[in-house]
C-alpha cells in the first residue's frame, strides 16, 4: 500500500519561493537553481518570485518559472501593496508551499496565505541564510513564532542566535546547503584559464570567489597578500567576482603595489575551473553565515584559510581542512597562506580532508531531499494526515 507521503510525493509539489533581493549573483539565488533544478526533475511545479536580475534565465533552464515582482517594503502602505500582489498570484496559481527566503518575504507570504486561504491550509516554510540586520536579528524570532510553520536554517550558527531571542526550536531544524560533487571536484588545472590569464603550470595562485562589497573583506586579503608575496614573490592572487567595490580594490592593488601580482577576473560562470588554478582559497569575510563559496571550494579539493566568523567554523575545520583566522588581521591571514604555499604536503593532505568533509557533510543530494522531505512533511500537518 502507498503512503500518504509517498502520494505527496508522486503527486507532486508546487512551490513557491519568495525573495526580497534580486535573482542575481549571490548565495541565496544559487542555492534556489541548484533546489529548483532538482525539483522540478522530480516532477514538483516551482515559481520564484523576486526582482528579476542576471540568474533569472539561469533559473528558466533549469524548469522554473519566474515572475518579477519586488517585494522590499518600508512601512504598512508598501507591505499592503506587496501582500496584495502575491495574494493575486496566489488565486490565480494554486499552490502548496509557500517558502520564503528572508523575514520581509515571511511576512508577505503570511499576511498572503490569509487572504486566499483558511489559516494552516497554506503552508510557510522560512528558510534563513542569513539574518544581518539587527532590527531583524532582534524581531525575527518573533516574527517566525506567528508566521511560519516551520523554519529551516543553514548554519546551527544562525539558528542558536534567534532561539536565544525567543523562537520556538521545536519548530525549527538546521539542514546544511550542499554542494554539486560531481560538478566540484578535484581536476587538474585548467589549462585554457592558464594561457588565458597568463600564469604558468607552476605559479602558486592564491584565490576567492565573492562578491565585491564591504563584508567580504577584499581590503583584508589584499593587504595579507602584500605580505604573502615578500616570501613567496612568484605567487598570485585571484580575485573572482564582482560588485561595486571591485574598482576601489584595483585601486588599492595599486596602492599597495601588487597589481602586477593581482587578476581580477569579473564575474565568471565557471567555478569549478577557476577553482582548479589555485593552491589556496582564501576568504577574509568580516560577516559569513555559511559560505558557499568555501563549500566549492572544498569540494573542488583545496585547503580553505577561512575568518572565524559566523558559521565558517561549520565549514572549515580549523588545522585539518584549512585554518581560520582573526577577522580583519591581514598578519595572520597572511600567516595561515604562507603555511600553506610553503608546505605543500600539509596543504595537499589538508585539501584531501577538504573533498572528504564536504562529500559527508554538504552533499547535495542529501540537502534536495531533506527539503523535499520537510516541504512534504509539513504539507501533511497541514491537512491534518
Amino acid at each position: 500500500m502507498v503512503s500518504e507521503a509517498e502520494k505527496v510525493g508522486e503527486g507532486s509539489l508546487r512551490i513557491l519561493y519568495l525573495m526580497t533581493d534580486p535573482f542575481s549573483v549571490g548565495g541565496v539565488q544559487s542555492d534556489l537553481l541548484a533546489l529548483s533544478e532538482d525539483l522540478c526533475r522530480q516532477g514538483h511545479t516551482v515559481t520564484v518570485i523576486s526582482r528579476t536580475g542576471r540568474m533569472v534565465r539561469d533559473l528558466r533552464e533549469r524548469g522554473a518559472e519566474h515572475l518579477d515582482l519586488d517585494l522590499w517594503f518600508r512601512g504598512p502602505l508598501e507591505l499592503a501593496r506587496k501582500v496584495r500582489d502575491v495574494a493575486r498570484f496566489l488565486r490565480d496559481h494554486p499552490v502548496d508551499i509557500l517558502a520564503p527566503q528572508s523575514v520581509r518575504a515571511t511576512i508577505i507570504s503570511s499576511l498572503a496565505r490569509r487572504l486566499v486561504a483558511a489559516n494552516g491550509e497554506l503552508p510557510v516554510v522560512t528558510t534563513v541564510h542569513n539574518i544581518h540586520s539587527a532590527i531583524h536579528y532582534h524581531t525575527a524570532g518573533w516574527i517566525f513564532n506567528l508566521a511560519s510553520d516551520f523554519v529551516v536554517f543553514e548554519s546551527h550558527y544562525e539558528r542558536n542566535r534567534l532561539i536565544r531571542k525567543g523562537l520556538r526550536p521545536a519548530k525549527t531544524d538546521v539542514i546544511y546547503s550542499g554542494v554539486g560533487l560531481e560538478r566540484f571536484r578535484p581536476i587538474p588545472r585548467d589549462r585554457e584559464l592558464l594561457v588565458r590569464h597568463g600564469i604558468s603550470e607552476r605559479t602558486p595562485v592564491v584565490g576567492t570567489v565573492a562578491r565585491f562589497s564591504k563584508e567580504k573583506g577584499h581590503t583584508y586579503l589584499l593587504q595579507a597578500f602584500s605580505r604573502v608575496i615578500k616570501k613567496v614573490p612568484d605567487a598570485v592572487l585571484m580575485l573572482v567576482g564582482d560588485g561595486p567595490l571591485m574598482n576601489p580594490m584595483e585601486s588599492l592593488a595599486a596602492e599597495l603595489g601588487i597589481s602586477d601580482r593581482v587578476i581580477f577576473t569579473g564575474f565568471r560562470r565557471e567555478m569549478p575551473q577557476y577553482l582548479s588554478l589555485l593552491d589556496v582559497f582564501a576568504l577574509a569575510s568580516t560577516r559569513e553565515s555559511f559560505p558557499l563559496a568555501a563549500r566549492e571550494a572544498m569540494a573542488a579539493g583545496k585547503p580553505v584559510v577561512a575568518t572565524r566568523v559566523g558559521g565558517c567554523s561549520e565549514v572549515v575545520r580549523d588545522g585539518e581542512t584549512g585554518f581560520l583566522v582573526p577577522a580583519m588581521n591581514p598578519e595572520r591571514l597572511a600567516d595561515a597562506i604562507l603555511e600553506l604555499l610553503l608546505d605543500k604536503e600539509k596543504a595537499r593532505k589538508m585539501g584531501a580532508r577538504s573533498r572528504v568533509r564536504a562529500s559527508g557533510q554538504f552533499d547535495h543530494r542529501i540537502w534536495i531531499r531533506k527539503n523535499e522531505q520537510v516541504f512534504q512533511d509539513i504539507l501533511l500537518k497541514s491537512r491534518g494526515d
